[in-house]
């Protein structure tokens, strides 16, 4: 298994800080977020790295050349212009070779997430995606029935926005938590270049193909994005509730 972590963003939900620093390299605990996911990573045997690079990119490239990460071989991909997390994951996939499947996640997700044990999931459901969600409250819900199978798109008020495919059972209504598994013709073969992933696994799904839902209820999991959720972070560091 390879992996990618998406670091193009701007961060703009963390200005001022990320007015003169990329959001990778902001700290929780002592730490830039980028180190925290590299070394998760390593620690589940994942040394196969692809990182995308935009706003202050030069300073990513100056820490990663900075800082050898043990047995790591990495991938960087410096895009002009962002390419979306579809787009950004669809070229350095292209980069890397598309004889195994990606680990895809977000730079400013913190998780305690088994990635061994969703990787077991993603072979053991046969998926051309695997997608780790939780039951929170955002304004875009992915549907999911109840064979666990990606069906279409919520409202903010959980109702149906629109469906890709006939459900089995009840719908669910699940928000998307910035960690996938996926085949790489997924997205290799999307025809557009800047997009979401969502995007592509959405039309996946409607073309017929395996798009499942991962639940990470009992799991750890905290978007960083924000000043409010970065001091939730520390916090969270501090009392053991999470190890970094």
């Amino acid at each position: 298994m390879k992996a990618i972590i998406l670091a193009a963003g701007y961060g703009t939900r963390l200005k001022p800080l990320t007015d003169y620093l990329p959001k990778a390299l902001v700290r929780i605990a002592g730490k830039p977020l980028l180190q925290i996911a590299i070394e998760r990573l390593l620690c589940a045997g994942i040394s196969d790295i692809g990182i995308n690079v935009h706003h202050f990119s030069e300073q990513i490239i100056e820490f990663l050349h900075k800082h050898r990460f043990f047995g790591a071989e990495i991938t960087l991909s410096p895009e002009n212009k962002i390419l979306g997390t579809g787009g950004g994951a669809k070229r350095l996939i292209r980069r890397m070779g598309e004889d195994e499947a990606f680990l895809i996640i977000n730079v400013d997700v913190l998780t305690d997430l088994d990635f061994a044990q969703f990787s077991a999931a993603f072979v053991r459901e046969n998926a051309d995606a695997l997608l780790a969600v939780k039951h929170r409250t955002t304004q875009r819900y992915l549907l999911t029935d109840s064979e666990a199978t990606l069906c279409g798109r919520g409202k903010p008020d959980r109702t149906v926005d629109f469906l890709v495919r006939q459900p089995v059972g009840a719908l669910d209504a699940v928000a998307f938590n910035g960690l996938q598994l996926v085949h790489p013709a997924v997205l290799s073969s999307y025809q557009e270049t800047v997009f979401s992933t969502i995007d592509a696994y959405l039309e996946w799904a409607r073309n017929g193909s395996t798009v499942k839902i991962f639940s990470m209820d009992h799991c750890y999991w905290l978007d960083v994005g924000r000043p409010e959720t970065l001091f939730q972070a520390e916090q969270d560091i501090a009392s053991g509730r999470l190890q970094i």
